[in-house]
Protein backbone atom coordinates (compact mmCIF):
# COMPACT_ATOMS: atom_id res chain seq x y z
CA UNK A 1 0.00 0.00 0.00
CA UNK A 2 3.02 2.19 0.38
CA UNK A 3 4.30 1.83 -2.88
CA UNK A 4 0.93 2.27 -4.40
CA UNK A 5 0.75 6.32 -2.02
CA UNK A 6 4.22 6.52 -3.14
CA UNK A 7 3.63 5.91 -6.93
CA UNK A 8 0.06 8.24 -6.49
CA UNK A 9 1.93 11.07 -4.99
CA UNK A 10 4.71 11.35 -7.34
CA UNK A 11 2.26 10.79 -10.69
CA UNK A 12 0.51 13.71 -8.81
CA UNK A 13 3.13 15.97 -8.15
CA UNK A 14 4.98 15.65 -11.46
CA UNK A 15 1.43 16.00 -13.33
CA UNK A 16 1.04 19.39 -11.58
CA UNK A 17 4.42 20.67 -12.16
CA UNK A 18 4.41 19.66 -15.85
CA UNK A 19 1.02 21.08 -16.98
CA UNK A 20 2.32 24.20 -14.75
CA UNK A 21 5.50 24.59 -16.88
CA UNK A 22 4.00 23.78 -20.41
CA UNK A 23 1.12 26.30 -19.47
CA UNK A 24 4.41 28.89 -18.34
CA UNK A 25 6.11 28.06 -22.23
CA UNK A 26 8.38 25.69 -20.55
CA UNK A 27 7.90 22.31 -22.38
CA UNK A 28 11.37 21.05 -22.25
CA UNK A 29 11.34 21.68 -18.38
CA UNK A 30 7.66 19.84 -18.66
CA UNK A 31 9.05 16.71 -20.09
CA UNK A 32 12.12 16.67 -17.64
CA UNK A 33 9.89 16.92 -15.02
CA UNK A 34 7.59 13.42 -16.47
CA UNK A 35 11.23 11.57 -17.05
CA UNK A 36 12.16 12.26 -13.78
CA UNK A 37 8.97 11.28 -12.33
CA UNK A 38 8.95 8.19 -14.04
CA UNK A 39 12.19 7.22 -13.32
CA UNK A 40 12.33 7.83 -9.81
CA UNK A 41 8.81 5.53 -9.77
CA UNK A 42 10.42 3.11 -11.77
CA UNK A 43 13.43 2.94 -8.97
CA UNK A 44 11.10 2.67 -6.56
CA UNK A 45 9.69 -0.58 -7.98
CA UNK A 46 12.76 -2.29 -8.55
CA UNK A 47 12.28 -4.24 -5.11
CA UNK A 48 8.84 -4.75 -6.05
CA UNK A 49 9.83 -6.63 -9.23
CA UNK A 50 12.57 -8.45 -7.56
CA UNK A 51 10.34 -9.26 -5.02
CA UNK A 52 8.54 -10.34 -7.64
CA UNK A 53 10.54 -12.55 -9.77
CA UNK A 54 12.18 -14.23 -6.88
CA UNK A 55 8.75 -15.55 -5.42
CA UNK A 56 7.99 -16.73 -9.27
CA UNK A 57 11.44 -18.25 -9.22
CA UNK A 58 10.29 -20.13 -6.47
CA UNK A 59 7.14 -20.92 -7.25
CA UNK A 60 8.44 -22.88 -10.55
CA UNK A 61 11.07 -24.43 -8.86
CA UNK A 62 8.67 -25.90 -5.97
CA UNK A 63 6.29 -27.28 -9.04
CA UNK A 64 9.13 -28.66 -10.62
CA UNK A 65 8.35 -26.32 -13.66
CA UNK A 66 11.28 -25.78 -16.69
CA UNK A 67 13.05 -22.82 -14.91
CA UNK A 68 13.93 -22.22 -18.52
CA UNK A 69 10.55 -21.41 -19.53
CA UNK A 70 10.09 -19.21 -16.50
CA UNK A 71 12.86 -17.56 -17.04
CA UNK A 72 11.93 -16.86 -20.35
CA UNK A 73 8.35 -15.23 -19.26
CA UNK A 74 9.91 -12.81 -16.79
CA UNK A 75 12.18 -11.72 -19.57
CA UNK A 76 9.68 -11.21 -21.71
CA UNK A 77 7.35 -9.11 -19.47
CA UNK A 78 10.60 -7.31 -18.28
CA UNK A 79 11.12 -5.72 -21.91
CA UNK A 80 7.07 -5.42 -22.07
CA UNK A 81 7.36 -3.34 -19.62
CA UNK A 82 10.92 -1.62 -20.26
CA UNK A 83 9.27 -1.29 -23.59
CA UNK A 84 6.05 0.27 -22.41
CA UNK A 85 7.74 2.94 -20.06
CA UNK A 86 10.23 3.99 -23.19
CA UNK A 87 6.99 4.39 -25.48
CA UNK A 88 4.93 6.05 -22.99
CA UNK A 89 8.47 8.83 -22.52
CA UNK A 90 8.26 9.20 -26.34
CA UNK A 91 4.26 9.60 -26.15
CA UNK A 92 4.63 12.49 -23.53
CA UNK A 93 7.43 14.26 -25.22
CA UNK A 94 5.43 14.53 -28.59
CA UNK A 95 7.16 11.74 -30.23
CA UNK A 96 4.54 9.32 -31.40
CA UNK A 97 6.22 8.13 -34.46
CA UNK A 98 9.23 7.21 -32.17
CA UNK A 99 6.85 5.78 -29.55
CA UNK A 100 5.70 3.95 -32.34
CA UNK A 101 9.11 2.24 -33.51
CA UNK A 102 9.66 1.53 -29.99
CA UNK A 103 6.04 -0.73 -29.83
CA UNK A 104 7.36 -2.07 -33.09
CA UNK A 105 10.78 -2.98 -31.45
CA UNK A 106 9.40 -5.08 -27.98
CA UNK A 107 7.05 -6.65 -29.85
CA UNK A 108 10.20 -7.88 -32.18
CA UNK A 109 12.35 -8.59 -29.59
CA UNK A 110 9.33 -10.73 -27.54
CA UNK A 111 8.89 -12.95 -30.75
CA UNK A 112 12.70 -13.33 -31.20
CA UNK A 113 12.90 -14.49 -27.81
CA UNK A 114 9.73 -16.76 -28.51
CA UNK A 115 11.46 -18.95 -31.14
CA UNK A 116 13.41 -21.33 -28.88
CA UNK A 117 9.90 -22.08 -26.79
CA UNK A 118 7.66 -21.99 -30.50
CA UNK A 119 10.33 -24.92 -31.47
CA UNK A 120 9.63 -26.82 -28.84
CA UNK A 121 6.08 -26.70 -29.13
CA UNK A 122 6.45 -27.82 -32.72
CA UNK A 123 8.75 -30.66 -32.05
CA UNK A 124 6.22 -31.66 -29.60
CA UNK A 125 3.42 -32.06 -31.79
CA UNK A 126 5.07 -33.38 -34.73
CA UNK A 127 6.74 -36.17 -32.57
CA UNK A 128 2.46 -36.45 -31.20
CA UNK A 129 1.71 -36.99 -34.65
CA UNK A 130 4.16 -39.47 -36.15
Amino acid sequence: MELLMFVIAVSLIAVVLAVFLKNGRMPVLAMLVSLAAGILIFLKLIPSLVKLITEINSLAQSANLNIDYMVLILKVVCIAYLGEFAAQICRDAGENGIAQKVDLGVKLVIMLLALPLLETIIETVTELLV
